[in-house]
């Protein structure tokens, strides 16, 4: 059960990597406002990945 608990939260966290990495680039490339929505989409991933970070680091 708990290896399941830590697979999933791995998936998820990768999954979260990939898109943050394609959203950051269609910012920068795209020099979008940082107000648009992709920039907050992009915040509040990043900021979820940041609780992914540290729930990982504590495994």
């Amino acid at each position: 059960m708990k290896s399941d608990t830590r697979d999933g939260l791995f998936s998820e966290y990768t999954e979260n990597r990939v898109k943050a990495e394609f959203l950051m680039q269609q910012v920068y490339s795209r020099h979008i406002d940082m107000n648009s929505k992709l920039a907050c989409e992009l915040e509040r991933l990043l900021e979820r990945i940041s609780g992914q970070d540290r729930k990982i680091s504590m495994m």
